[in-house]
């Protein structure tokens, strides 16, 4: 989203609200370079402390990739 009332919309329009969301409305954090982003938007997945445990994982794989995960620690 190019906008904060874009990108809000889009998280409330694909019922994303329970996600981490993160927004650099004054550009202040090199992102790019400290989190590894090629492009935006960009799914991460963490564990229970925060951890990434994923990235660069693209939507219609995220499911089998977070029950693969849970399955991990079961």
């Amino acid at each position: 989203a190019h906008s904060p009332e874009q990108w809000r919309k889009y998280i409330n329009e694909f019922g994303v609200q329970d996600w981490v969301h993160v927004y650099d409305y004054s550009f202040r954090i090199d992102f790019k370079n400290t989190f590894d982003v090629v492009i935006t938007p960009q799914i991460y997945v963490l564990d229970k402390d925060k951890k990434i445990v994923g990235r660069r994982i693209p939507a219609e794989q995220l499911e089998a990739f977070i029950d693969f995960e849970e399955r991990k620690t079961k």
